[in-house]
């Protein structure tokens, strides 16, 4: 399991709406070396940001908003390419979000952020059951995460993950819970560096990859 918290206590929240966990992986990920690795987690992360704010919407606006969104919170320092059909702007609205809804909520278990409670009551509306087991695979991987943040010094299993989820969806996607395992944020092998950061990031401009030079 990745370890997100190396930098909690040194960069701000970019994008409050996001939340400390999303912003811990973001900047995780600008600390990869691994070129294919560094890749994999900025997708994963863009997925779980589009799951939190547009449950369901892959359109190329949702991911052309997501991509913006986490090259903001990286202060441009991810060196990634994004999918192809998308395009990121270079200018200085690159660094300017739009506020998104944000409901005030109360919720139990504050420690995995209103987001979660969000998600989860997405998973329950969702009629095709494999798309709802593999949401709440994600959503449980993603409170995993949050869990071992929150709780640096207590061991967390699935099965504490899927006695919070049950509890926080009154038992709705109990059925869901059974054979599911939390893993989709975990990797084999990684490969991490404290190298300086460095402002780098790569874009789709008419359909075509083009990178550009370290600054």
């Amino acid at each position: 399991m990745y370890n997100f918290q190396y930098n909690t206590k040194h960069r701000n929240i970019r994008i409050q709406e996001y939340g400390r966990h999303v912003q811990n992986m973001v900047d995780y990920a600008t600390t990869i070396e691994d070129k294919k690795e560094r890749q994999k987690v900025a997708e994963e992360i863009v997925n779980i940001m589009i799951n939190m704010t547009d449950p369901g919407n892959k359109s190329g606006d949702s991911l052309a908003k997501a991509w913006k969104h986490i090259f903001f919170m990286s202060e441009n320092e991810l060196d990634v390419e994004v999918p192809e059909g998308v395009e990121v702007s270079e200018t200085k609205e690159l660094f300017v979000h739009e506020p998104m809804e944000y409901p005030q909520m109360d919720i139990d278990f504050k420690h995995y952020g209103l987001n979660v409670q969000k998600m989860l009551k997405k998973a329950q509306e969702m009629e095709n059951p494999e798309h709802r087991e593999a949401y709440v695979k994600l959503i449980g991987s993603y409170m995993k995460m949050a869990y071992r943040t929150w709780h640096r010094e207590q061991f967390v299993n699935d099965e504490i993950i899927k006695n919070d989820i049950e509890g926080m969806t009154k038992g709705k996607i109990k059925a869901v819970l059974e054979d599911t395992q939390f893993n989709a944020l975990k990797h084999n092998k990684r490969k991490t560096s404290n190298r300086p950061h460095q402002g780098k990031r790569s874009r789709n401009n008419n359909n075509n990859n083009r990178r550009r030079k370290r600054r």
